[in-house]
């Protein structure tokens, strides 16, 4: 299950202006469910547009980064669906708004069962889904891999993945497409960053410039750090600027990682003044084994009298591991 939330990021629908009609996003995803739960490749792909367009900014070894068209994405599902996990019931639904009426964006797991054993399973995920004309145009969808991993026994990954399995910066990945605008309106720095979006690209150059001191003192003091997608040993909620300012020290220093540059994808604003979604990459190399590494990761920050209230994070995991030479371990870690 996900860390309990300490205080909302949603704002109530009815408060949104969001668009609620049969054709909106938030009906196109309910219709999406439905398929979804069906276990059915054909329902689930004629959700989509002809041409519409699937993303996995987060994948195992052997999934594209993009599937596009109807008839693509029916033949991608057609040999996964139900084979090793049966989807039974989604839970923890979190549906945000953005001021775009096409988009919204969704947090939530869907529970099952692992077709291998029998055993009960859940698989978290993040989906950006744009939907126009009844129909969704695009989706990026972020998996959580380990949870996946976990559920889908005997799909030969394990000690199968590799660094080079799970892709570094060559990687053909291109998230640049139509969920989210082209941003150039991500603002320049400022001495005193005070709205949701100037908190965001804050800090997102403290993380590239690895200085926690700078990431830290953009919380509140009493701000929540949540990181969603995590594995065992990685402690998922820090509460206070100190213990986040803390974290961050120790894991930066630990991670054999130089990060060096950033792009954002998207950012999505939210009809609540406070939040901002933002989809961003960050590009480096790792000091382990001198490799180049791209890593996608997606953040939710509800911002209050210029500072970090609540921030909900969605990392690759495995990616990290793969860049910082550490995948064997973090894949053993894994093993009941």
């Amino acid at each position: 299950m996900n860390a309990p939330r300490s205080e909302s990021l949603r704002a109530p629908a009815s408060d949104t202006g969001a668009d609620t009609s049969a054709s909106g996003p938030r009906a196109v995803f309910a219709r999406y469910q439905q398929a979804v739960l069906a276990n059915s490749a054909d329902q689930m792909a004629e959700v989509f547009a002809p041409d519409g367009v699937t993303e996995f900014p987060f994948r195992l070894p052997g999934v594209p980064p993009r599937v596009e068209g109807r008839e693509g994405i029916r033949a991608w599902l057609a040999p996964a669906v139900g084979t090793a996990f049966r989807f039974e019931e989604y839970r923890d639904v979190v549906v945000h708004d953005t001021t775009d009426p096409e988009v919204i964006v969704v947090e939530h797991s869907i529970a099952g069962t692992t077709v291998a054993n029998g055993q009960p399973a859940q698989i978290s995920y993040v989906y950006v889904l744009r939907a126009r004309d009844g129909e969704i145009v695009h989706l990026r969808d972020y998996a959580n891999l380990i949870e996946g991993m976990r559920a889908a026994e005997g799909m030969g990954l394990g000690t199968a993945a590799s660094p080079a399995d799970l892709g570094g910066r060559g990687d053909p990945a291109d998230l640049g497409d139509p969920v989210g605008r082209d941003d150039s309106a991500v603002p320049d720095p400022v001495a005193e960053p005070t709205t949701p979006r100037e908190i965001y690209a804050a800090l997102v150059r403290a993380i590239v410039a690895a200085d926690a001191d700078a990431a830290a003192d953009l919380y509140a003091e009493d701000g929540v750090l949540e990181l969603v997608f995590t594995r065992p040993g990685i402690v998922p909620r820090r509460q206070g600027r100190e213990d986040i300012r803390a974290a961050a020290r120790a894991g930066w220093d630990a991670l054999p990682l130089r990060f060096e540059s950033h792009r954002t994808v998207a950012l999505h604003d939210s009809p609540d003044p406070e939040v901002v979604i933002a989809e961003f990459e960050l590009a480096g190399t790792s000091l382990a084994g001198g490799r180049a590494f791209t890593l996608s990761m997606l953040v939710i920050l509800r911002v209050r009298d210029g500072h970090i209230v609540h921030q909900r994070e969605y990392v690759d995991v495995l990616r990290i591991a793969a860049a910082s030479d550490r995948l064997p371990e973090v894949l053993a870690s894994l093993t009941p």
